[in-house]
């Protein structure tokens, strides 16, 4: 995903010290990551799910992105094989 700028919510801070994810990775992996999921009608800005990569590790993360391509990062996971596809794109039917 393409963007100006990476601001990185208080939440997300949280998860990322939480989760053991490495800070300084995130705008690499945020650059080099595939769109997963849209939700368009999030206010105050359109959100994506973002499926990257932390060295070999699926990292999925959680982007909202203005007009002007500011990026803010909402959250940040290692997603759960038992609740996604082999791939870590689509979510697994419970």
């Amino acid at each position: 995903m393409e963007c100006r700028s990476l601001h990185i919510s208080k939440h997300a801070m949280e998860r990322i010290v939480s989760r053991d994810i490495h800070i300084g990775s995130l705008p690499a992996v945020i650059a080099a990551s595939a769109v997963i999921e849209e939700y368009l009608d999030d206010r105050p800005h359109p959100s994506y799910l973002l499926l990257g990569f932390a060295g070999k590790s699926p990292l999925h993360l959680v982007v909202a992105r203005t007009e002007t391509m500011e990026c803010i990062l909402i959250t940040a996971y290692y997603p759960d094989p038992e609740q996604w596809d082999s791939k870590f794109k689509i979510r697994k039917k419970v």
